[in-house]
């Protein structure tokens, strides 16, 4: 009995070696697509009968050899493989021309701004909550179908977009609502935003801003790249948006007349919008205007006594034309940024001027309507009716009347010296008798000379013929005086 136990451990022990063999040389390879299962009999096999391991479910053992499971099951699982990996890139593909057709504030943006902003959250966010950060920048670009805004950061010399959905608000820098519209490039913002979506939960214009709203007295030196507006001196780049009539325009062409809105942030000056830009009026000079003058606006433009050309803002203009010696001219003319308007005076209605009286005498007393005027003095008088005195010691007094009406006019006025002699002419009979007034020689006769008014002693000489001697009186009123004179002879 003994011997035959043994016999019976030996083969189970051959059995139970043939079965960890197989179980070691059965490789991941020969599992694949198999399902194993070992055999339930664990019963010795009976005395002498050869046994063999059971075969595997799959697979056939025999002596010791093994196939390969078939390879029908491999091409499944492959096929499988593939049409799992094609619909997934359908599904990938359908989703981005979704994305890309659908605006963000519509559907969940997941892409972040460009580059990733370079702030901190302004707060740590709850955990699993999406990280805030804040940042003040200059608004580049406004897409009002999108609702993106395009963003350039000084600090960082950087360029960023950020979304808006229903949820962002948007305010202004006292704090009231606003529209995404009014967000325009220029404009420096504050922003609130998600990191992971770049979407913006705030937008506030920036109080760090400095507004200069409708101003005018904007200075640009082009040379500095700097513009003077209020005081504060800001200087521009290609990144300052400079707009008139929404249009780009030429920073050097604005005039300290022009009105304007600037945005400064900082030493830079971040936009700037022309309301109003300029044209130039110009007119010929007016020079029998005294004291002429153009008013355009109420402002005094300049003097008329030489051509003008001056700057003036674009739109109608309500002009005046001034002087000393017109009634005020009043015209409109209208002008357009860039233009050049030639204005043309009308006629002019004059109604004052220049007067000059010249003497035919020097140091002559002058007086016009009863004012002490000089003589040779251009001299400014009203139109009408003048009463002109000339008066002298030793002339007569010489009244005269002008109807004064011309821009400018020169007039003379004669005087003579009062008569203070009279005539007398002596005739004597016969001729050749000598004169004598007041003892003094005169000539002979016949003889006209000049008397002194009053009375005065004539002497009358001839030899052979008696001596004459008798007063004569002289009178201004009286006319000429003439002595005929008969002459006696006289006897040795």
């Amino acid at each position: 009995m003994d011997n035959n136990k043994n016999k019976q451990n030996a083969m189970n022990s051959a059995y139970g070696s043939t079965r960890r063999m197989s179980a070691v040389n059965i490789t991941n390879e020969d599992r694949e697509g198999v399902v194993y299962t070992p055999s339930r009999d664990k019963r010795p096999p009976e005395q002498g009968i050869k046994r063999r391991p059971p075969a595997r479910r799959g697979m056939t053992v025999k002596n010791g050899s093994k196939k390969k499971p078939p390879q029908k099951s491999q091409y499944a699982v492959f096929f499988v493989c593939v049409m799992l990996f094609g619909a997934i890139a359908c599904i990938i593909t359908f989703a981005m021309m979704f994305n890309s057709l659908v605006p963000p504030s519509e559907t969940k943006h997941t892409e972040k701004p460009k580059p990733a902003f370079s702030q901190e959250p302004e707060q740590p966010a709850d955990t699993g909550a999406q990280k805030n950060s804040v940042l003040t920048a200059l608004v580049t670009g406004n897409d009002t179908n999108s609702k993106k805004l395009d963003l350039y950061d000084f600090e960082t010399q950087m360029s960023y977009s950020v979304y808006t959905d229903s949820n962002t608000e948007m305010k202004d820098r006292y704090g009231s609502a606003v529209t995404f519209a009014e967000f325009k490039p220029g404009e420096i913002v504050d922003v609130t935003y998600a990191q992971t979506t770049g979407i913006a939960k705030l937008l506030r214009m920036s109080v760090n801003a400095k507004r200069h709203d409708s101003v005018t007295g904007a200075v640009v030196d082009t040379e500095a790249l700097s513009v003077t507006i209020a005081g504060n001196v800001y200087g521009y780049d290609e990144q300052t948006e400079v707009l008139y009539k929404n249009q780009a325009f030429d920073i050097a062409d604005i005039d300290a007349i022009d009105v304007v809105t600037a945005v400064g942030y900082g030493s830079h000056l971040t936009s700037l919008t022309v309301l109003k830009s300029h044209g130039t009026v110009t007119m010929s000079a007016i020079s029998d205007v005294i004291n002429g003058v153009i008013e355009i606006d109420t402002n005094i433009i300049a003097q008329i006594d030489k051509n003008v050309s001056e700057k003036v803002a674009e739109g109608e203009h309500r002009v005046v034309v001034k002087g000393s010696n017109i009634e005020p001219f009043i015209t409109e003319f209208s002008v357009a940024r860039g233009e050049t308007c030639n204005l043309t005076i009308g006629e002019l209605k004059y109604n004052a001027g220049y007067l000059t009286v010249d003497c035919s005498e020097p140091g002559i007393k002058l007086t016009i309507n009863g004012a002490a005027k000089k003589p040779g003095e251009k001299i400014l008088l009203p139109f009408g009716e003048l009463t002109i005195v000339a008066a002298k010691d030793g002339f007569m007094t010489v009244e005269e009347k002008l109807d004064f009406k011309l821009p400018a006019q020169e007039y003379t006025i004669y005087v003579e010296k009062i008569a203070t002699t009279q005539k007398l002419t002596v005739n004597t009979d016969p001729q050749g008798a000598d004169i004598y007034i007041d003892n003094v020689y005169k000539g002979v006769s016949p003889l006209t000379l000049e008397v002194a008014y009053g009375q005065v002693n004539l002497s009358i000489r001839k030899e052979g013929y008696a001596n004459l001697d008798f007063p004569v009186t002289v009178r201004a009123e009286d006319p000429p005086l003439l002595a005929n004179v008969t002459l006696t002879a006289v006897s040795n």
